[in-house]
C-alpha cells in the first residue's frame, strides 16, 4: 500500500470500530428517554423557581437596606 493512503485506512480502520463499539453499546428505551426528560425538565423548572424567588428576595431585602 502507498505511503499516501495509509492514513486514510487508519481513519477507516478508526470508523469501522466505533461503528462496531455502537453496536454493542446498550441503548436506552424509548420509555426511559422520556421519563430522563421529564424528569431534567422539571429538575430545572424547580430550580428556575426557587433561584428567582431567592434572588427576588435578597432584592427586597437590599432595597429595604439601602432606602433606610
Amino acid at each position: 500500500m502507498s505511503k499516501l493512503l495509509m492514513p486514510f485506512k487508519f481513519i477507516y480502520k478508526f470508523f469501522v470500530q466505533v461503528f462496531e463499539e455502537g453496536k454493542k453499546a446498550v441503548w436506552p428505551t424509548r420509555n426511559d428517554v422520556f421519563r430522563g426528560t421529564v424528569t431534567v425538565t422539571v429538575t430545572v423548572a424547580i430550580s428556575v423557581f426557587v433561584f428567582a424567588g431567592f434572588d427576588w428576595l435578597l432584592q427586597k431585602g437590599l432595597i429595604y437596606i439601602l432606602e433606610k
